[in-house]
């Protein structure tokens, strides 16, 4: 997989729960999970309680100390695998040692902090056995923040092509991990997530997937169903600000048309996590950014990254409703 060793090697997997199911199940999740024991069983449990019974639970922890291992020794369910290669390796490493072992044809996600809802496989599933050219799915979600909850609803769109790939590199559609159900041999064929990347991993993956499907499986469907909720914890990943710059420089590394052909969408990137340096007083922050920025080549002159700022947000708002998407045939003209 990309960025790594090979995962799933017999020596990475240890305190298998179970044989795999035979034959194949429908689906397998895969649940990476380190250090979340006060949430981790929730999360196994939401998906034990789904509506259809054919899939398999991989479980990989990457090196918890907090219990981990000695909680999923007791867990009986037949579905249920664990892999332990014992030490901390990253949730990507972790994704990809569970995306090795799938022994289904599509694999889903979720997070160790997240839960599914009932029906989270099954609609997803029903999309890509009715639909072969859509290589992956993306569910809406409920959100816990710390305001209260709301509804992240997506589009109801298929996309595929440029259109597609478009969508993902504009952030035009929000990526999470435990929203994405993608067809296995795709995801093995894009080379599995980015084992570097600490963050915006998920979008990336999806990106190489849209890349490589383009002659086969070459669209994505966008499902309004509520499927999982996500929760707010204070020390998760995805709520941690003062990375965010260093993690952009990181993802465009993966990905230099942030910084060539797509350059103002690079820029924008960097002007709103600069903004929010500065707005939450984190001035040492926003100078560590900035040499980072330049470095990476994300910066113009002053009245250049204000009028990409303000072409990208202008066409992001324009594109964000499920009509304008779905006429979507890549980027604009000139980009």
């Amino acid at each position: 997989m990309s960025g790594g060793s090979t995962p799933g090697a017999a020596g990475d997997m240890q305190g298998s729960m179970s044989v795999a199911l035979s034959p194949a199940p429908r689906c397998t999740v895969v649940l990476p999970t380190y250090n979340r024991l006060r949430t981790l069983p929730r999360a196994v449990a939401s998906v034990l309680a789904q509506d259809m019974a054919d899939f398999e639970l991989i479980v990989v922890d990457d090196g918890s100390s907090d219990g981990t291992i000695a909680w999923l020794a007791t867990q009986t369910d037949p579905r249920l695998r664990v892999i332990a290669p014992g030490r901390n390796q990253g949730v990507s490493v972790a994704r990809n040692l569970g995306l090795a072992a799938a022994t289904a044809p599509v694999v889903a996600f979720l997070d160790s902090d997240d839960v599914y809802r009932p029906n989270r496989l099954s609609v997803p599933l029903g999309v890509l056995e009715a639909q072969p050219d859509v290589a992956f799915t993306l569910s809406s979600a409920q959100k816990q923040m710390r305001d209260g909850h709301h509804v992240a609803l997506l589009p109801d769109v298929k996309l595929a092509g440029a259109a597609l790939e478009w969508a993902l590199v504009c952030d035009l559609v929000g990526v999470e991990t435990s929203s994405v159900t993608v067809r296995t041999d795709a995801a093995r064929a894009a080379g599995g997530f980015c084992e570097i990347l600490r963050r915006t991993e998920d979008r990336e993956f999806l990106i190489r997937v849209a890349q490589h499907s383009a002659t086969s499986h070459g669209a994505a469907r966008f499902l309004p169903d509520v499927l999982w909720e996500k929760s707010w914890l204070d020390d998760s990943l995805s709520n941690e600000r003062l990375g965010a710059g260093r993690d952009l420089v990181a993802y465009v590394a993966q990905r230099p048309e942030y910084v060539g052909r797509f350059g103002a969408v690079g820029r924008y990137f960097a002007v709103r996590i600069m903004v929010d340096d500065f707005k939450r007083g984190h001035l040492a922050t926003l100078a560590r950014d900035l040499r980072g920025f330049q470095a990476a080549g994300l910066l113009a002159g002053p009245s250049h990254m204000l009028r990409d700022y303000r072409l990208v947000r202008a066409h992001r708002r324009a594109y964000s409703n499920s009509v304008a998407l779905a006429s979507l045939d890549g980027p604009p003209h000139g980009w």
